[in-house]
Parts: C-alpha cells; sequence; structure tokens
C-alpha cells in the first residue's frame, strides 16, 4: 500500500514532462532473474531526476519477458 502511494505521487510529479524508462536485469545468488526498472525525467528546472520503481521476479531475461513484467 505504501509503495503503491509513493509511486502515484511520484508520477503526478512528472505530470505532462518528456521521461523514459529504463530497465536493467540482473540475477541473483539463488539464480533467479531479476528486472529493476525506474524513470529518469528532467523537471521545470532543468535538473534530471531517476525515480527508482521496484524490482520484478521475470522467467527469463529477454525482451518479450521483460516488456510482459513492466506492464
Amino acid at each position: 500500500m505504501c509503495a503503491s502511494e509513493i509511486i502515484y505521487n511520484n508520477v503526478c510529479d512528472i505530470g505532462d514532462d518528456v521521461y523514459c524508462v529504463l530497465i536493467d536485469e540482473s540475477g541473483d545468488c539463488a539464480g533467479k532473474d531479476k528486472m529493476a526498472f525506474l524513470i529518469r525525467y528532467v523537471d521545470n528546472e532543468g535538473l534530471v531526476n531517476e525515480i527508482f520503481m521496484g524490482i520484478v521476479h521475470v522467467r527469463e531475461i529477454n525482451a518479450k519477458s521483460l516488456k510482459e513484467a513492466l506492464k
């Protein structure tokens, strides 16, 4: 509940500004694949901001499974 509220507030801060989604993959010591994603945007003052959105377990590390996990 708290995480979704924080994400909601961060997305509201972006508003209509241009943003990009950055996705990176990695594995943990148990051999499970993970996907980390964040949002990068430039605010009204011209400062670059990055918001860490979360880490998600994925079945495979390929474009299709990462895209599905993002949805």
